[in-house]
């Protein structure tokens, strides 16, 4: 390598540095407007649209939808409870794909709500037990939930929780992640 070669190599390789610096501190900038933009949604374009932390999730990161969840959750004192519910679901859902289930099961607690609350399927709080024992690898309370589901599924709602209970079930002793992402690969 010659003298002049060297000095290009040396100069572009400064250039890159600043660059990567430069435009690194760009996409933070960005990242963390979109963040600011996501916490401010309302509830049903935060929680059920693409719009909120679903498109986190449909990247498969996962854990970081979860945590704009736990963001979420405290600077929206407006939210229902039955909202509160359905978020703290969907962040043990993300957290209990990652194997962090302690944390999943310690939002798993707060997403219940109370009987016949609407837009919940009749045998909710069922399926919530049924995750939770899946998390802590309860087959007999996984079971239980199960046959409880199945005694009260009176809609297509019901039902369509009820096959994901039958899928943790044939896939019991997997992670939830790896169960509960098998149905979304199949239907790939």
């Amino acid at each position: 390598m010659n003298i002049s070669t060297a000095i290009r190599f040396v100069c572009f390789t400064i250039v890159a540095l600043i660059s990567a610096v430069i435009f690194h501190g760009c996409a933070t900038r960005t990242n963390s407007e979109n963040r600011e933009t996501l916490l401010s949604l309302p509830y049903w374009q935060f929680d059920q649209t693409p719009a909120g932390w679903r498109r986190v999730a449909d990247r498969r990161e996962f854990r970081e939808a979860a945590v704009l969840i736990e963001a979420y959750l405290p600077s929206h004192r407006e939210l229902a409870p039955n909202e509160r519910a359905m978020l703290h679901f969907h962040a043990a859902q993300l957290l209990g794909f990652v194997g962090d289930d302690s944390s999943a099961l310690r939002h798993l607690k707060h997403a219940e709500v109370s009987e016949g609350s609407p837009g919940f399927p009749t045998r909710w709080n069922d399926y919530v037990a049924a995750t939770e024992a899946f998390l802590k690898r309860d087959r007999a309370k996984l079971l239980a939930a199960r046959e409880r589901m199945a005694r009260g599924s009176t809609t297509e709602q019901d039902r369509t929780y009820l096959g994901t209970v039958d899928l943790l079930i044939s896939r019991y002793g997997d992670s939830y992640g790896t169960a509960y992402l098998s149905r979304m690969e199949s239907h790939k």
